[in-house]
């Protein structure tokens, strides 16, 4: 059992860091973006919507992928991770790469700057979307490993908050520390830093899960859907979603 509690917290200071380097990301992001779009306002826009809609479209569709058969969750985290660093390393890059297209478009739309504005804020959108999915992706993953029976809520509530708690200390040590002594390409290496090493940690227990989850569901309550119907009707599921 001390095992179980000790692996468990190991994985869940893993998830802290996450939030960690997620909100380090938005802030360098949407300074770099600032760049772009010469407007604060237009650039905070961007990176928000792209992490707001990246993270549910990550959420859910990876939620319905990992309970489509059953897989090495915690392998599948340390995959999201690494994606996740890989980007963040390749970001200014790919932004630098774009220079070319922002001057074609434009000349393209010169004098309409609705159009100019709308076009930039797609293409910057989609790029930011791309991580931040695979960041969305990572909590389904945490709550099926470790949620059991009528433990989703709570487990749900605590990897949330968690990972909330992770991204205050992200906004903290980025926006008042890191960029003002390292910049915004040295501030990023270190998000990237802590995203593989998360990775690295979390594929190095992946052994360890196999065992801990074995153990889990061996003392597990089966839930009350197993033995009768399903604890929530369908149209209530529904409503809270809503």
């Amino acid at each position: 059992m001390d095992d179980q509690r000790s692996y468990r917290y190991l994985i869940y200071s893993l998830f802290l860091l996450s939030g960690v380097s997620g909100l380090i990301y938005q802030i360098v992001w949407t300074r770099e973006l600032v760049l772009v779009f010469g407007n604060t306002m237009l650039a905070t826009s961007t990176v928000l919507s792209a992490f707001m809609g990246g993270l549910a479209a990550g959420s859910y569709t990876l939620g319905r992928y990992i309970d489509k058969r059953p897989r090495r969750l915690i392998g599948v985290y340390a995959a999201l991770e690494a994606g996740v660093g890989i980007f963040g390393l390749l970001f200014p890059l790919i932004l630098a790469a774009m220079t070319p297209v922002y001057a074609a478009l434009y000349r393209g739309v010169e004098g309409n700057i609705v159009l100019l504005n709308l076009v930039r804020f797609l293409v910057c959108f989609v790029i930011i979307v791309i991580p931040t999915f695979l960041m969305g992706g990572t909590l389904p993953v945490l709550i099926k490993r470790f949620a059991r029976g009528d433990s989703i809520g709570h487990q749900s509530g605590f990897l949330y908050g968690l990972n909330t708690a992770g991204a205050v200390a992200g906004t903290i040590a980025c926006g008042y520390f890191l960029l003002r002594v390292l910049g915004m390409q040295k501030t990023t290496w270190v998000a990237v830093a802590i995203n593989l090493g998360v990775a690295l940690a979390a594929w190095l227990l992946v052994r360890r899960d196999a065992a801990a989850t074995a153990a889990a569901q061996a003392v597990a309550k089966p839930p009350a859907s197993v033995v009768g119907q399903p604890v929530y009707s369908r149209a209530t599921v529904r409503m809270v979603l809503i």
